[in-house]
């Protein structure tokens, strides 16, 4: 059970940190170490690191952030 729970908790500090980062800020500036990047980030978190790309960057499109008295 413990195992279980750390594994739980690896996997979302991975997906919420490393692969958000990731998306935002390439940590290569070779595509080839990029897209190696991505590929090793979906065997770890078990999710397609180009659909969370899609599905994270639709958040930054402007309707899903709270707007403030900058928009």
């Amino acid at each position: 059970m413990a195992g279980a729970t750390l594994y739980a908790i690896a996997i979302g500090w991975s997906q919420d940190s490393v692969a958000h980062n990731f998306i935002h800020n390439p940590f290569f500036t070779s595509n080839f170490l990029n897209r190696l990047t991505e590929f090793a980030l979906t065997l770890e978190n078990g999710a397609p690191q180009t659909m969370y790309r899609w599905v994270h960057m639709r958040h930054h499109a402007g309707n899903s952030d709270r707007p403030d008295q900058d928009g």
